[in-house]
């Protein structure tokens, strides 16, 4: 299945490349993650579940931004077939969270391999952040993603009950990619009534 396309974004204020990515999902209730979003969100589901991803990689390019940046010591380090991912949150709080993750990668996926949920996960093309109070979006235009197969041989983190759910269930699903170059637009104001945090509007 092809993946959707991006939107074009004319003239990028910056340009990016995000490098050595892993996907890491989780299901979960819309409901829990719901309550934390805010007002003028609506989660997107996927067979009624929510999914809630925790992607570790590299950014190289200019950073700021207005993105709700959290201050960390962090490292990626590629052997073999082999990622390790280290992550510990300094600043601002919880000081201490962290991920260390190991992944294994395998084999590239053919697109034809790709399905509806693959997509739903990795094909997201919008930015979202609070500036001065208000919600705003931008859009981030890059190439589809050359996703491969991945296995996960430790994961250790409480990154994700630090944002506030519940510790994850279950064993996550997993994509990966050695990265994209991502051209990202102006911050523009979410328009009025509720949206959802889908790829495209």
């Amino acid at each position: 299945m092809r993946a959707p396309s991006p939107p074009h974004v004319g003239t990028p204020i910056m340009i990016q490349h995000w490098r050595l990515l892993t996907f890491i999902h989780w299901r979960y209730p819309a409901d829990v993650v719901q309550s934390l979003l805010p007002d003028g969100l609506e989660v997107e589901t996927f067979d009624g579940s929510a999914w809630i991803g925790l992607v570790p990689f590299v950014l190289a390019g200019q950073a700021g931004y207005g993105l709700p940046y959290r201050w960390s010591a962090m490292e990626v380090r590629p052997s073999g077939n082999r990622l390790r991912y280290r992550a510990s949150r300094r600043w601002p709080g919880p000081s201490g969270a962290r991920c260390d993750a190991e992944v294994e990668l395998g084999r590239p996926y053919d697109e034809a391999e790709l399905g509806p949920l693959d997509h739903f996960l990795t094909a997201r093309f919008r930015l979202y952040s609070t500036l001065a109070g208000r919600l705003v979006v931008a859009d981030a235009e890059h190439p589809p993603w050359p996703l491969f197969s991945a296995r996960l041989h430790e994961l250790r983190q409480d990154l994700v009950q630090a944002a506030g759910l519940p510790a994850p269930a279950g064993e996550p699903l997993l994509h990966a990619s050695p990265g994209v170059r991502v051209r990202i637009g102006m911050w523009q104001p979410v328009r009025a009534g509720r949206r959802r945090l889908d790829p495209t509007f």
